[in-house]
């Protein structure tokens, strides 16, 4: 699997609202299924509207 195709998969479920952990668990499993070796994924920013306050 290319890998800016994996990482255009996982924006546009981003941009769907799915939530990053179904997107995450999503893409590894694309991954398992064509022989790769590892993934690694970073994010940055809040991915939820929901901001944790104290």
């Amino acid at each position: 699997m290319h890998l800016n195709i994996l990482a255009e998969f996982i924006a546009e479920q981003l941009k769907n609202r799915i939530s990053f952990r179904k997107a995450r668990k999503k893409a590894i499993e694309l991954t398992e299924q064509t022989d790769t070796k590892g993934i690694q994924i970073q994010s940055g920013g809040v991915l939820t509207e929901k901001r944790l306050t104290r």
